[in-house]
C-alpha cells in the first residue's frame, strides 16, 4: 500500500457536508489545478476530518491510468484548507471528473455554486482528444459554430450563437484578439469554459462566454516528459516538458516546455509549419508569497487557405463536384505567417482558508502577415472561377496591468467571500489591407502560376483602445444551502482610429457597468437548482469600411443574458448540468438607412437554447463524457435583415459522445481504448441566405499501450474519412470543408 503526503499551502478541499468522500487529484502533467485541485469551500469555517479520495494522474498520453485512494484529512482548522494529504491506496483513474474552476468566480470555486453553465476540459481529455487547435477543444464542449478546420491561421468560433476571439489566460483578460489566432497549445494544463456573459468579473468579452486558459506552473520536484508524433499528410511532431527545482528545498523551479510541428493537409498545396517554447520561472517565499514569470513565444508559417466556391459544393452543377482538396488560392502566393511574444509577471500570496490577493503585469504582441488568394465570382461558362489577391498585415501589442483580492469575511455565523479586482489595458493595433489582380482558374482543369500584379492599398488605420475597469463581487452562503452572488463592474474606455484611407480621425469615450446576480440552492444533496442575470460588452469593428456617418469610432456591443438550471452530484462519479438561456447583444452595426455605405450600431440579436453537460466514471478505470445543446439564433432588430432571419454559422443542434477505457494486462503493461462521435445540424450560410451547410456525423477513436513511463498512442479523427462542409464564410460568397481522416501515432516518455 503506498503512502505519500502531499503539503497544501493554498485552499484544498471541496466541502461536502460530509455526504462523500472529497476527491483530489494530480493532472497528468504533475501539476495541481483548480479542476482536481480543489477549490476553494463557501461553507463557514469548521473542522474536517474526512476520508479522501486522491487520484494521481499517471497519464500516458491521456489514456491514462491513475493511482487513487482513501486518505485522512489532518491539520484543518477552516473550511476549504488542509495541511496534508495522506494517500494510503492506489487505484486505476480515468481522471476526468471535475469539480471546481476559476474561472466561474475569478477565483477556485466549486461549480456547483456558480450560477451559470462551467465546463472544464482537463488534462487528461486533452491527451485522450489530441486536439490541433483550440477550437478543436472548445467543440468537446457543445453548442459550438463556425469553429475552424486544422489548416486556417485562426481559432474563432461561436458559443450560444456568437463569435468568441478573446481568450482570459490564467484569469488575465487578453485584449490582442490575434493571440487566440496564433495560440500555441502545448502550454496549456486545461481550458475552462464559462457559458453566457462574464464580464462582471472580466470586462470586455464575447457575451457567448469566457475561455480561460490555464498554463503549465513550475513545479518543486524534478519532472521530463516527451513526445514525438507522427500521422498521414507527413505529420511530424515534437514535444517536451522539463520542470523541477533551481534551488534546494524548491523555493526557486522552473518550467520549459517546447513544441514543434510540421504537416502537408487535406488541402493540396497547403501546410503548417509551427513552433512554441514556453518558459516559466517562480519563486516562492516561506510566507506563500510568490513570485512568477511565465514567456511564450510562438511562430506559424502555411499558405493561406480561404474557402471553395458554392458552385459545386452548396449549389448543384451539372459539371462538377468539386473535391475539398481544391486549392483555389496561388502557390506562389506567400505563406501567412505569424509571431507572438508573450510576457507575464505576477506575485501573488496564497492566504489560508480563502485570503489571497496577486497583482499581475502582461505585456503581448502579434504580428500576421496574409497574403491570399481568394475565390470571387464565377463565370458565365460555369467552370472559371474569377480570383483577387489580399494581403491583410496586423500589427498588435498590449500592456495590461492589474490585481486582485479575496477575503472571507467573519461577521458572526454569516461569512461573505468578498472578491475585488482592477485592470488596466492599453492595447495598440495597426492594420494594412492590400488588394491586387491575379488570373482565373479554371476548376474543372486547374493550372496555377497566374501572376500577381497592380497591387495597391484598399484600407489602412492605426487604433488605441484604453481600459481602465475595477469591480467589486461578493458570494455569500445563507439559509438552508442557498449560495447568493452579486458583483458588479464599472469601465472607462477611450477608443482613438486614425483612418489613413479616408484621411480622418476619430476619437470615442465611453463607460460600462457590467453586472452580475445569481443565486444557487442545494434543494437536496447534489442536485443544485440555480437563476442568473448577467452583462458583457464587447468591441465594435472600427477597420476600413466599416465606418460610422462622422467617422468616430463605434461604442461596444452589449450582451445581456438570463440563465437558469439545475447541476447534478449525486453520485460521487457522476456531474452534469442541465440549462436554459435567453442572450441577446444590442449595438450590432447595420447599414445606416440614409447610406448604406455606412454603418449604424442599432442592431440587435437573440440567443435561446438548451444545454445539457456532463461526466460519469462508472468504473475507476471508464469515463464517458457528453454535451448537447439546442441554440436558436436570430435577428430581431436590423435597418435591411428581415427580423427574424436566422443568424449565421449557428446549428440548431451540436451534440458529443466520447468515452474511454483501460485496463491493465499484467503487472507491468497496461492497455486502453476509447471512441465517440460528434454531431452537428445543418447550419445557415449567411444572415439572410437561404443556402445551409448541411448536418453532418463525425467518428473518432483511440487505442494506447504502455509499460511503465513508455506509451505508445494511436489517434483517429473522422474515423470513416466523411467528406462534409464546416461552415460559410465571407458573407456567404464561399464555404469552408472540414479535415478528412487525420491519424496520428505518438510515442511518449511520462514517468
Amino acid at each position: 500500500m503506498a503512502r505519500s503526503c502531499v503539503p497544501r499551502s493554498v485552499p484544498a478541499v471541496l466541502h461536502r457536508r460530509g455526504r462523500r468522500a472529497l476527491k483530489v487529484s494530480h493532472s497528468p502533467s504533475g501539476a495541481q489545478h483548480p479542476a482536481t485541485h480543489v477549490p476553494w469551500s463557501l461553507s463557514p469555517p469548521m473542522s474536517l476530518i474526512a476520508p479522501v479520495r486522491f487520484a494521481i494522474g499517471i497519464a500516458l498520453a491521456g489514456f491514462a491510468a491513475a493511482a487513487a485512494g482513501q486518505g485522512a484529512v489532518a491539520g484543518s482548522t477552516s473550511a476549504g484548507t488542509l495541511d496534508v494529504i495522506e494517500v494510503v491506496s492506489e487505484r486505476m483513474s480515468a481522471g476526468y471528473l471535475e469539480r471546481g474552476s476559476d474561472v466561474g468566480f475569478g477565483f477556485p470555486a466549486e461549480i456547483t455554486k456558480v450560477p451559470q453553465s462551467v465546463q472544464v476540459i482537463n488534462a487528461s481529455m486533452l491527451r485522450d482528444l489530441k486536439p490541433n487547435t483550440l477550437s478543436d477543444i472548445v467543440r468537446v464542449a457543445g453548442g459550438v459554430g463556425a469553429s475552424r478546420n486544422s489548416v486556417e491561421p485562426f481559432s474563432s468560433f461561436k458559443l450560444r450563437g456568437f463569435t468568441v476571439d478573446e481568450t482570459v489566460i490564467d484569469g488575465i483578460r487578453n485584449t490582442n484578439s490575434l493571440n487566440i489566432q496564433a495560440e500555441g497549445l502545448a502550454h496549456i494544463e486545461r481550458v475552462e469554459i464559462l457559458r453566457g456573459p462574464g464580464g462582471a468579473v472580466y470586462g470586455l468579452g464575447s457575451p457567448g462566454g469566457v475561455i480561460n486558459i490555464v498554463t503549465r506552473k513550475p513545479m518543486a520536484e524534478p519532472r521530463f516528459e516527451a513526445a514525438v508524433g507522427f500521422g498521414n499528410f507527413s505529420q511530424r511532431q515534437a514535444q517536451v516538458d522539463l520542470t523541477g527545482p533551481i534551488l534546494e528545498g524548491g523555493s526557486l523551479r522552473y518550467r520549459l516546455v517546447g513544441a514543434y510541428e510540421d504537416r502537408d493537409s487535406f488541402v493540396d498545396f497547403v501546410g503548417v509549419e509551427r513552433w512554441q517554447i514556453s518558459p516559466s520561472l517562480e519563486w516562492e517565499h516561506a510566507s506563500g508569497l510568490t513570485l512568477r514569470y511565465q514567456g511564450d513565444f510562438r511562430e506559424r508559417e502555411g499558405l493561406r487557405y480561404i474557402s471553395l466556391p458554392l458552385q459545386g459544393t452548396l449549389i448543384a452543377t451539372d459539371q462538377f463536384r468539386l473535391p475539398r482538396s481544391l486549392f483555389t488560392g496561388e502557390p506562389g502566393q506567400g505563406d501567412t505567417t505569424s509571431e507572438g511574444r508573450m510576457h507575464t509577471l505576477t506575485l501573488e500570496q496564497a492566504g489560508r482558508g480563502i485570503n489571497a490577493y496577486k497583482l499581475y503585469a502582461r505585456f503581448n504582441d502579434t504580428e500576421y502577415d496574409q497574403p491570399s488568394v481568394a475565390p470571387a465570382a464565377l463565370r458565365e461558362d460555369g467552370r472559371t472561377l474569377n480570383r483577387r489577391f489580399n494581403r491583410f498585415v496586423e500589427e498588435q501589442d498590449e500592456m495590461v496591468l492589474g490585481g486582485q483580492i479575496v477575503h472571507e469575511l467573519d461577521l458572526g455565523g454569516f461569512a461573505p467571500i468578498i472578491s475585488a479586482g482592477f485592470d488596466y489595458a492599453d492595447w495598440n493595433y495597426d492594420s494594412r489591407f492590400d488588394r491586387g489582380f491575379v488570373g482565373p482558374l479554371d476548376l474543372l482543369d486547374p493550372q496555377y502560376g497566374a501572376a500577381i500584379e497592380d497591387i495597391f492599398v484598399l484600407a489602412e488605420s492605426k487604433d488605441r483602445f484604453r481600459q481602465l475597469g475595477g469591480y467589486l463581487q461578493a458570494v455569500v452562503e445563507v439559509g438552508d444551502g442557498f449560495t447568493v452572488l452579486a458583483g458588479m463592474r464599472y469601465d472607462r474606455l477611450k477608443n482613438r482610429t486614425e483612418d489613413f484611407g479616408f484621411d480622418a480621425v476619430g476619437e470615442s469615450k465611453d463607460s460600462q457597468w457590467s453586472p452580475r446576480i445569481g443565486v444557487s440552492w442545494e434543494a437536496r444533496p447534489g442536485v443544485v437548482p440555480y437563476l442568473s442575470y448577467s452583462r458583457t460588452f464587447t468591441a465594435n469593428s472600427n477597420f476600413g469600411f466599416v465606418r460610422s456617418p462622422d467617422g468616430a469610432p463605434f461604442g461596444p456591443q452589449q450582451g445581456t443574458q438570463w440563465e437558469a438550471g439545475v447541476k447534478l452530484d449525486v453520485l460521487e462519479d457522476f456531474t452534469a448540468t442541465l440549462s436554459v438561456f435567453q442572450l441577446e447583444l444590442s449595438n450590432v452595426l447595420t447599414p445606416d438607412p440614409a447610406d448604406p455605405f455606412f454603418r449604424i450600431p442599432t442592431g440587435r440579436q437573440r440567443a435561446r437554447g438548451l444545454e445539457w453537460i456532463g461526466t460519469w466514471e462508472p468504473l475507476e478505470s471508464a469515463a464517458v463524457l457528453w454535451s448537447y445543446a439546442y441554440t436558436d439564433a436570430e435577428v430581431t432588430r436590423d435597418t435591411n435583415i428581415l427580423r427574424g432571419a436566422g443568424l449565421d454559422n449557428v446549428p440548431k443542434h451540436t451534440a458529443r459522445l466520447w468515452s474511454r477505457y483501460s485496463w491493465q494486462l499484467d503487472e507491468a503493461w497496461v492497455a486502453g481504448i476509447s471512441g465517440g462521435a460528434q454531431y452537428s445540424s445543418s447550419a445557415r450560410l449567411a444572415i439572410g441566405s437561404d443556402l445551409t451547410v448541411p448536418s453532418f456525423t463525425l467518428l473518432e477513436a483511440g487505442a494506447f499501450l504502455s509499460r511503465g513511463p513508455l506509451v505508445a498512442e494511436l489517434k483517429i479523427d473522422n474515423l470513416t474519412n466523411k467528406n462534409y462542409l464546416l461552415r460559410g464564410v465571407l458573407g456567404g460568397s464561399g464555404v469552408v470543408p472540414g479535415d478528412s481522416r487525420r491519424v496520428l501515432l505518438t510515442l511518449a516518455w511520462r514517468p
